[in-house]
């Protein structure tokens, strides 16, 4: 259940209360697990195109919630996830989760809601080399995307979008612990397909890379460092005249370090 009231410049509330009753079989190295997930959505709101996607009429939606998985050597693990639903957008939850400094004169509040269906494999080899590696497709019927928005006098402000748009992805996630030394990485490319013509937000970056690894000098001092890369994002905007922008790619590198006095500082 998620719930979030506002007062002042949003004033509503709105909120969803989901049941996901599954069946689950093992037999072997086979796991399935069956879900029917059933939401109920309301909601009291004077500003609704802030808030709520115009299909929330106050009734009862039921969506899949499935997952299988076989091991079938050890260490190789192929499975499949198919799942629809939704995921409340609060303020509070933009803010930690994507953007600080999102507040509500970023035009747009809205949810998550659309299919999730993934395919992939995951495994180790030994204890030291953990992997996840799968392909990803997200249909989504309302999500929250980058976007600049007009506000006049040729002056342009972060906001999000709304957005009708399909994001098909490659992932792969990787960490390893041996002894002292442990290391995490990660690589995702992404397509992105918008439904709807005219103004568009800011496409996922066509991919991804992150690096961090820490070492562990002695029991109490450790030091690591890490690097992140993002490629350039492209949105097409039509405002007074038509638009192709860009976000930059962009690289980082970081150092970090830590002394511990006691277990519990």
């Amino acid at each position: 259940g998620a719930y979030a009231g506002y007062s002042d410049l949003l004033r509503g509330a709105y909120g969803v209360f989901a049941v996901t009753p599954k069946y689950v079989f093992e037999k072997g190295k086979l796991k399935v697990n069956v879900g029917l997930r059933l939401q109920k959505f309301f909601s009291d709101n004077d500003e609704k195109d802030l808030l709520e996607p115009e299909e929330w009429d106050g009734g009862v939606m039921l969506n899949p919630d499935i997952y299988a998985s076989i091991a079938l050597v050890n260490g190789f693990q192929p499975y499949v996830r198919i799942y629809n639903g939704t995921k409340i957008n609060t303020m509070s939850s933009v803010q930690e989760g994507r953007n600080h400094f999102f507040n509500p004169l970023c035009f747009s509040l809205g949810n998550d809601t659309g299919y999730d269906l993934s395919a992939g494999f995951k495994g180790d080899f030994s204890t030291a080399f953990h992997y996840d590696v799968n392909a990803r497709l997200n249909s989504y019927d309302e999500t929250l995307m980058d976007y600049v928005a007009y506000s006049g006098k040729e002056h342009y402000v972060p906001a999000y979008l709304r957005s009708e748009c399909d994001v098909f992805s490659v992932n792969a996630l990787m960490n390893l612990r041996v002894k002292r030394f442990k290391a995490d990485a990660d690589f995702h490319y992404y397509h992105t397909k918008f439904q709807e013509d005219g103004s568009h937000a800011f496409a996922m970056p066509d991919f991804t890379f992150g690096l961090k690894a820490v070492y562990d000098i002695t029991s109490r001092i450790y030091c690591g460092a890490n690097m992140s890369y993002v490629h350039n994002r492209e949105g097409d905007f039509y405002v007074n005249s038509q638009g192709v922008y860009s976000i930059p790619a962009w690289f980082d590198l970081g150092i970090s370090g830590g002394y511990q006095f006691s277990r519990k500082l």
